[in-house]
């Protein structure tokens, strides 16, 4: 079986939609904003001339180029700069929030981020995806739904 990162490197354009790529870069720059105000002694960022960024983990030593993972793979870059879960929903034109990606180091890893162990599957709505959880549908839902309308 496949491990996660394994799977975002060598099969992300088979997970991941091009049209969802300015979500993916969104959180990208969100992350590394974070990483830039909160935790400068675990990272340093080098700006370069060309406008470039340079990340380095100051713990391991790894060193990363943005422009590397920006275009076509930003959330491989978050995966390897911080082991979190991050599960990116988008709101349809029906009004539905849908799964749009993600990228998971720990919990989701056991579901699978393309749908192959249950509903976390690419263009599913929140509500199919939580469809197993109890109480999903008729308490939690109308909850979550506010909350990602705020």
């Amino acid at each position: 079986m496949e491990n996660c990162e394994t799977v975002l490197l060598h099969r992300y354009e088979s997970i991941y939609s091009e049209e969802n790529r300015p979500e993916e870069q969104d959180l990208l720059d969100t992350i590394i904003e974070n990483l830039r105000e909160y935790h400068a002694d675990a990272f340093e960022f080098t700006d370069t001339e060309d406008g470039d960024l340079i990340i380095r983990l100051k713990l391991t030593g790894d060193v990363y180029k943005k422009s590397d993972y920006y275009d076509h793979q930003p959330l491989v870059l978050v995966k390897k700069m911080v082991q979190e879960d991050f599960m990116l929903v988008k709101k349809g034109q029906d009004g539905m929030w849908t799964y749009i990606g993600g990228v998971a180091t720990f919990s989701f890893t056991d579901m699978g981020l393309r749908g192959e162990r249950g509903f976390m599957k690419p263009g599913n709505h929140i509500h199919k995806i939580h469809a197993p959880v109890p109480n999903f549908q008729d308490k939690l839902y109308p909850t979550v739904n506010h909350i990602f309308n705020l």
